[in-house]
């Protein structure tokens, strides 16, 4: 890449679990909220959750699938795989690793954890490797979150997000 030289977003893919969870069913039953609470003072009507068999890797490579057949791009043409997480399935190695493994085994592939901006320092990142690194020219950036499977719905402090 020649220093300067424009970067595009040429696709983009999304997933999310197949499962519904509403504000309504969280405040006044489970969490002892009144009912409407998260919705008012939160914004959230519902959130979307996997199934237990599921995982937040299965969401990043079926969106990511979906970004390369629309940029008609193989796996084999990305050279970084970067994926910004903060419910990962595991904690080592990096979710990116098991998005690698499935799409580019040879992409450099690492992941960002920054809470909410982790989508943000991804892209920022990815476009660091792309300006600094002549080698690494097609990067995949993935945001994957299943925050559900670490909830402890008895604390309505953490729960009702």
């Amino acid at each position: 890449m020649v220093s300067g030289e424009a970067l595009h977003i040429v696709a983009a893919g999304r997933a999310h679990g197949p499962n519904e969870l509403t504000s309504k069913a969280l405040d006044g039953p489970v969490l002892g909220l009144a009912e409407g609470w998260s919705e008012k003072h939160l914004g959230i009507v519902s959130r979307r959750v996997l199934n237990a068999h599921s995982s937040a890797t299965d969401l990043a490579v079926t969106s990511l699938r979906q970004a390369l057949k629309d940029a008609d791009w193989t796996g084999d043409a990305l050279d970084a795989i970067v994926c910004g997480t903060t419910f990962p399935d595991y904690i080592h190695p990096a979710a990116a690793a098991y998005v690698a493994k499935e799409i580019q085994p040879a992409a450099i592939a690492f992941d960002i954890n920054a809470a909410c901006a982790s989508f943000i320092f991804a892209l920022a990142t990815a476009t660091g490797l792309m300006r600094t690194l002549p080698e690494v020219n097609k990067v995949a950036v993935c945001t994957a979150e299943h925050p559900t499977a670490w909830v402890d719905y008895s604390d309505s402090h953490s729960s009702v997000f």
